[in-house]
């Protein structure tokens, strides 16, 4: 392994290159190195942004994180802006990112150590490349990613996030397409999508080398109007039929049509797509960032622990920030911290939200160099407690010393809206309580309130959820205020005993804050599609009981003194999920739906509960 060198390298060389794929297309590709003999480790990044774009800051930061002893590869993906061949997304991602290590380690420069990093697309890119299996990948670093069915384009089985898989496809790749085919949009919703100046302030906060302090401190100022805008825009996208969208973006995009056929993630279709079902036989020593309100936090965790389950892993860290996708560029509500943004070179644009700074470019150097930075022997897992406004180190998840409180729908049979008489209880319910009711009108949705969506469309994190708690068709359910105050950290999880009236439908579930003034604020959210439920799959029988499991976002989050729990029971929750139209097909096949009578059941056969991860206050720390 190369050592570190002693000081920052000033002399760079920065080339173009078409490194050939094992079918002869060629993938346009920058190398940022020191200039000179040498060898150095190799750090991979493969994006379908466009590495020449302004807004990716590739360029710059390639410089940048040369100058540390590194050589950084920086490639758009096949088919995508001065890439050859057709772009279909993760379709080819394993095998080309196998080929283009096979080139790099091929190289005079290269010392045969390869570490594979990217946030986002690039994430998904850098977890197809390490379950790729190319023994020269020593290290990896996906940031706020995740696979189709952790929220890059699903949220679970058959839910589609409809931000992911029908608003980021308009808003971040079409635009190329356009050029390379050189046709026209003329649907105004469209194109003011793709012309949005949003991408254009971010660019400029990526590349900052040009641009004074003042001019960063407005652009901030600006972001919370041009995303309040960008999702006005957004509303028209949504207003559109799902299925009639889907139709016209698969004639731009075809994988976008093949991605909603193909629904069940057990489907062969997803076994090259899909980097889930390698996670398992992974050794790559990784760390894996995430976010509490990001939309692949789910996935962020399951394939640190999938890795971290295979006996014969390399090292695993998990870090997770309080913060939306885009970080504190769209803060998930007014009391996030903004000061946690720390200096890390090797890391996109130069910095990450960590407790310590450095943490990606320590990980590779220990990796890539053999440096005895200690990282290795740290705490695995380092979370961000919201409201607690603090980072804490953690051994293993879910927390040993977890609580698991149950706390029960309870009420007469009238927990419409927050008005009603839903309530939350430790004490179970007796035989004969009353079940609640309401229907489920596909066409008039529950409208999205935050949460964990990409935050292309409707805006991600935390908001007052007080006009979605006045509709009938909401269950809530509210426990006593805690004097002293809890903490939830961990998985959250609802079940439930329903019926309905439905062959197919939906159940959403929202746990949230309730202020001493009455204030409802969402902490995490999740869905299940009764035709995907892993034990009896298929249509269910209308009047069934039916016991579903509503796995909902992962969290850590301080309950203060005089806060309630509050649990929200429905059946959509849009746009953050695709409305489920009752009728055994999804509403991005066709236009046809019906209503449902939705029955919620909570007696002494039928316990339906919210089960939360209480952490005691006495060992909150270790």
């Amino acid at each position: 392994m190369q050592k570190l060198p002693e000081s920052k390298i000033t002399e760079i060389d920065a080339r173009e290159v078409m490194v050939p794929m094992r079918d002869g297309t060629r993938l346009a590709t920058s190398v940022y190195g020191p200039r000179g003999s040498g060898v150095w480790p190799t750090l991979l990044l493969r994006t379908g942004y466009g590495k020449d774009e302004t807004y990716s800051g590739l360029d710059s930061w390639g410089k940048e994180a040369a100058a540390e002893g590194y050589v950084i590869v920086v490639q758009d993906l096949r088919g995508r802006y001065g890439s050859e061949g057709a772009f279909e997304l993760a379709d080819d991602d394993r095998d080309d990112a196998h080929d283009t290590i096979d080139w790099i380690v091929s190289q005079p420069w290269s010392d045969g150590g390869v570490g594979l990093a990217g946030s986002s697309f690039l994430g998904l890119t850098t977890l197809l490349g390490v379950v790729g299996g190319h023994p020269a990948v020593r290290a990896a670093v996906p940031v706020v990613a995740a696979g189709p069915f952790d929220g890059y384009g699903y949220f679970g089985p058959g839910v589609v996030q409809t931000d992911a898989l029908l608003l980021w496809p308009i808003a971040s790749l079409l635009e190329d397409v356009l050029k390379q085919t050189g046709e026209k949009v003329d649907d105004p919703a469209i194109t003011r999508i793709i012309d949005f100046p949003l991408r254009t302030v971010a660019a400029a906060l990526m590349a900052q080398e040009d641009i004074t302090p003042d001019q960063v401190a407005e652009l901030m100022r600006r972001l919370p109007e041009l995303m309040a805008e960008q999702s006005v825009a957004a509303e028209a996208i949504y207003e559109k039929a799902p299925h009639e969208l889907v139709s016209w973006l698969s004639g731009h995009l075809p994988w976008v049509g093949e991605w909603v056929a193909h629904p069940d993630p057990r489907d062969p279709y997803w076994a090259r797509r899909d980097p889930t079902s390698g996670m398992g036989s992974v050794a790559v020593p990784m760390l894996h960032a995430g976010a509490w309100h990001d939309i692949f936090i789910r996935g962020t965790i399951r394939n640190f622990l999938r890795v971290q389950r295979n006996p014969g892993a390399g090292p695993q860290k998990l870090v997770i920030s309080p913060y939306t996708h885009f970080g504190p560029m769209a803060p998930a509500s007014e009391w996030t911290p903004a000061d946690i943004v720390v200096p890390d070179t090797l890391q996109m644009g130069g910095s990450s939200y960590a407790p310590t700074p450095q943490i990606v470019t320590r990980w590779f150097d220990r990796f890539l160099r053999g440096a005895e930075n200690g990282i290795d022997t740290e705490a695995p897992i380092s979370i961000y407690v919201q409201r607690a406004n603090m980072w804490r180190d953690e051994w293993e998840w879910p927390l040993a010393r977890t609580d698991w409180r149950r706390l029960h729908l309870r009420g007469g049979g009238a927990a419409n809206s927050a008005a009603g008489d839903g309530r939350l209880s430790e004490e179970p319910p007796p035989a004969g309580e009353p079940a609640d009711s309401y229907v489920h009108d596909p066409s008039l949705p529950v409208p999205t309130r935050g949460g964990t969506s990409l935050g292309t469309g409707s805006p991600a994190g935390i908001f007052d959820q007080r006009d979605v708690e006045s509709r009938q068709d909401v269950l809530v359910y509210t426990s006593a205020p805690s004097a002293e105050g809890f903490e939830v950290t961990g998985p959250v999880t609802v079940e439930l005993w329903v019926t309905t009236s439905a062959v197919d439908t939906d159940f959403t579930a929202k746990l949230t804050d309730v202020d001493p003034d009455g204030r409802s604020t969402n902490v995490c959210d999740g869905v299940t599609r009764l035709r995907f439920r892993p034990d009896a799959p298929g249509p269910v029988r209308p009047g069934d009981v039916q016991r579903v499991t509503i796995e909902l976002s992962p969290t850590s989050y301080l309950f203060l003194p005089g806060h309630a729990a509050r649990l929200q029971i429905a059946s959509s929750n849009y746009p953050l999920f695709d409305v489920n139209p009752n009728t055994g097909r999804s509403s991005l096949e066709d236009g046809e739906s019906t209503t449902a009578r939705q029955t919620v059941l909570h007696d002494d056969r039928h316990p339906s509960a919210l089960v939360l991860p209480i952490i005691p206050a006495e060992t909150e720390n270790r």
